[in-house]
């Protein structure tokens, strides 16, 4: 084991221990940590992964109690399992875990907790991959719908974007408006899919004097391809 390994190791090992008396400072740590050693040697053992497990049953029944801290960890949490079970090919199980990150993100949302819906948006979208992997279209579809209508909520208006937002609040809406628009395509619902693509380009349109962006020209890119392919 190189020393690498074993420093991300010892990480694990004392941020579960933390996590127990605080998982809300801690818990982001430890997926950090995981995240870093799954990086490290490719998660051959697992390990990166049933840490993960372990945390999640952990954090749920911290989450039975009163405290929403430890529901939104556990969101995070279901968030990063379901990603880290989609790599090792456990579509189903990958699924499962977004989905309930979703209904724990959407009480969290209607309780009023702070962040919790760029969770919820975080959740659907990885819901919405998964279950496009495993056939389920319309759930793809249903679950990629409903997180454009929280990022839509979250962006506001056109121009009454807070001065400075905790992401880049209309370039995600744009991919995920991108994104949708590609699911109504395969869903043969093209004039849906037309108007949600142009709606997506028309937020990357770059202001005067802004920097350039490669990414933001890549997904530029891409949508005006769509919208080609969807007006043929």
């Amino acid at each position: 084991m190189s020393d690498k390994s074993a420093a991300l190791r010892f990480a694990v090992a004392r941020y579960r221990t933390l996590m127990a008396a605080d998982p809300a400072r801690w818990q982001p740590r430890l997926l950090r940590a995981v995240e870093a050693m799954a990086d490290d040697h490719g998660d051959g053992d697992g390990l990166a992964l049933a840490v993960l497990e372990d945390g999640v049953a952990h954090l749920r029944r911290l989450a039975a109690g009163p405290r929403s801290c430890h529901a939104s960890a556990l969101a995070s949490a279901l968030i990063a399992l379901s990603v880290a079970r989609f790599d090792r090919g456990d579509i189903v199980g990958a699924a499962a875990a977004a989905g309930e990150a979703a209904a724990t993100g959407r009480s969290l949302t209607a309780d009023g907790v702070d962040g919790a819906p760029f969770k919820l948006v975080a959740a659907l979208k990885q819901e919405s991959r998964a279950r496009a992997v495993i056939a389920d279209l319309r759930g793809a579809l249903t679950t990629l719908s409903e997180a454009a209508r929280v990022h839509r909520h979250l962006a506001g208006p056109p121009g009454n974007q807070p001065e400075t937002p905790p992401v880049p609040l209309k370039e995600g809406l744009a991919w995920t408006l991108g994104l949708l628009g590609m699911r109504l395509r395969l869903a043969g619902r093209d004039e849906e899919a037309i108007n949600i693509t142009e709606e997506a380009l028309s937020l990357l349109q770059p202001g005067e004097g802004a920097p350039a962006d490669s990414l933001r020209d890549a997904v530029r890119a891409y949508l005006r391809a769509e919208l080609v392919n969807l007006r043929r």
